[in-house]
């Protein structure tokens, strides 16, 4: 996610309405993924996030580390079959 912002930060700044990034993403594990195509993903986050702001403003990209639980409190199978812990 740095990344991403690293790649943006500074167009979007510069830009005639300017948009700052601020993360909330502190204390999570890594995840398994290529580099490469995450930080295209969250790129193209982010530049729908600033085409959505037409006059400027903040993006506040958010994340928290959490249990997969459901309403009976039993844990629950994600889609993909893996248990556990999830950001």
């Amino acid at each position: 996610m740095r990344q991403a912002v690293a790649l943006v930060d500074t167009a979007f700044r510069d830009s005639a309405a300017p948009v700052h990034v601020r993360l909330a993403i502190a204390g999570l594990p890594p995840v398994r993924g290529s580099a490469a195509e995450l930080s295209l993903l969250f790129v193209n986050l982010l530049c729908n996030a600033r085409d959505a702001m037409p006059r400027g403003g903040v993006v506040t990209v958010a994340a928290r580390r959490t249990a997969r639980v459901s309403a009976f409190g039993l844990f629950q199978e994600p889609c993909n079959g893996w248990a556990g812990t999830f950001a």
